[in-house]
């Protein structure tokens, strides 16, 4: 930055004033030496020539350590007319300490300094207000304000599509307290009777009772009956602050959290069953390897028998880990499918092979049928091979002592289908719609006396839409079931979609 000594300092600053005392004190103290040795010369001319020396010496110390001092007034002075002095005045090329500490505080004086804002117009002030008021309209949280007494004076878009109406200015005058059915008992509650009932009419005038309080903010999840549909909603309200004399109001934030609650149910159930599955094999195995290693009488026959039971019981185990951990990737959407060209009519051999001990335990009479031109499939071989095991495997268990069983593999221009047929136990018209869901197992006695964990008809279901494919089931009780597994030829179906 320009030193601001080069400046054109104004007349008589502090340097200049300093300057000519100086001078006029050297010359007045030189006077009064010459006056004192008119006449004569003596030896006391030389102290006032030592002073007058001295004082000349100071004034030019003086005139050049009165610089910084002089651009500082130099700069106080030119900008002292100015709003923002601070931001003209320049800086000093100097080393000694005044002129640090004035660049110092320049730097301070703009590092602390705020921007100042802007004027805005009435115009600007009133497009910002339309913005935001639109901008509030369309917010995807259903938001109402109401008066002191819950009456509706103003909704957003999303409040009209959480109470089913066509306009949000339908909802204007109404009472949000009704909407959710908190002022009289909901027809949810209303259809039970007994302890139930009074536990759910308590609940809800306590929610009513926390909402109108005089708590400036409250939350809280409730359910209620909106439009005919059963939902969890989340309610928040706030009471709305502002000046003295501004009407009181609240306003409301209400959240559909149905599917929410829904997803925790079934998490809840998820642990509980997959809980219950794991106790079983755990608690086998615990009680046959503690008395294998406490009992020295038992013989080479029955540690065999036992050997046996644990290896069973641990197989069991490990299935069931590997369903879950299967099941668990297909819900957060990790599982990896590898896609290769797969050879169905080998698959189905090899798992016909696989099985082929069990069957001929249970005396079955399983017959293959698959057709010589069977096209290639497309997708993860291994996977695919479990979805067949288990169809087959599960109408080997399911199947009585000497029964049927039937696979078929057959292809039109589109799809390739594998059917199991078995004529066993059957399943009822109203456990059907649930075969496929997780932990699921049937009241048949003769299905529950079968060891199972309920996730196989699961897995195969999710691998065959990982591949674009579907399982579908016919059955009837006492008659048999019939499950057939899609797939798209060479992995890709003539709708254009194809496997991930």
């Amino acid at each position: 930055m320009r030193d601001a000594r080069l400046s054109q300092p104004r007349p008589l600053t502090l340097r200049v004033r300093v300057s000519i005392i100086g001078i006029l004190l050297t010359f007045g103290i030189a006077a009064l030496g010459y006056l004192a040795s008119i006449g004569h010369f003596s030896t006391t001319q030389l102290p006032w020539t030592v002073a007058a020396a001295t004082c000349g010496l100071a004034s030019l110390l003086w005139y050049r350590a009165a610089g910084t001092l002089d651009c500082v007034e130099s700069e106080l002075l030119r900008t002292a007319s100015q709003s923002r002095s601070w931001k003209d005045a320049r800086k000093i090329v100097d080393a000694n300490s005044v002129a640090t500490a004035w660049n110092r505080l320049l730097d301070q004086a703009a590092a602390g300094a705020e921007p100042k804002e802007p004027v805005r117009t009435t115009a600007a002030l009133d497009d910002e207000v339309i913005t935001l008021a639109r901008a509030m309209r369309e917010l995807p949280s259903a938001w109402l304000i109401t008066d002191g007494d819950c009456v509706i004076k103003n909704a957003g878009t999303s409040a009209a599509a959480l109470f089913a109406v066509n306009d949000r200015r339908a909802l204007i005058n109404k009472d949000l307290m009704e909407l959710i059915e908190l002022r009289e008992p909901s027809q949810a509650t209303s259809n039970v009777s007994g302890p139930t009932a009074n536990e759910l009419e308590e609940q809800r005038r306590t929610a009513l009772t926390r909402l109108l309080g005089s708590v400036r903010m409250v939350t809280l999840r409730q359910e209620t009956m909106i439009a005919g549909r059963q939902l969890h909603l989340r309610i928040g309200r706030s009471r709305l602050v502002g000046r003295s004399g501004d009407g009181e109001g609240m306003i409301w934030v209400v959240e559909d959290i149905t599917q929410q609650a829904l997803a925790m149910k079934s998490r809840d159930q998820f642990l509980m069953t997959a809980t219950h599955e794991l106790r079983t094999p755990l608690g086998n195995l615990m009680a046959y390897a503690e008395t294998l290693a406490t009992n020295e009488g038992i013989d080479v026959e029955q540690q065999k028998e036992f050997c046996n039971v644990l290896y069973a019981e641990a197989s069991r185990l490990s299935r069931l880990v590997d369903h879950l951990l299967s099941v668990g990737q297909m819900e957060v959407g990790s599982l990896v499918i590898t896609q290769v060209e797969v050879d169905l009519a080998v698959v189905v051999s090899d798992a016909i092979a696989n099985l082929h001990a069990q069957s001929e335990a249970k005396c079955h009479k399983v017959e293959s049928d698959v057709s010589p031109k069977l096209p290639p499939a497309r997708g993860d071989r291994d996977k695919l091979s479990a979805v067949i095991v288990n169809l087959i495997g599960n109408a080997i268990k399911y199947t009585p002592a000497g029964g049927q069983i039937q696979v078929r593999a057959t292809a039109d221009d589109e799809f390739i289908r594998i059917e199991v047929r078995d004529n066993g136990y059957g399943i009822t018209e109203s456990e059907l719609p649930h075969v496929f869901e997780q932990f699921f197992r049937g009241t048949n006695p003769n299905v529950t006396a079968e060891t199972g964990n309920g996730l196989g008809l699961s897995f195969a279901r999710e691998i065959a839409r990982l591949h674009h494919g579907e399982i579908d089931v016919v059955s009837r009780l006492g008659e048999g079931s019939i499950f057939t597994l899609r797939l798209p030829i060479g992995g890709e179906a003539k709708s254009g979609l194809r496997p991930i």
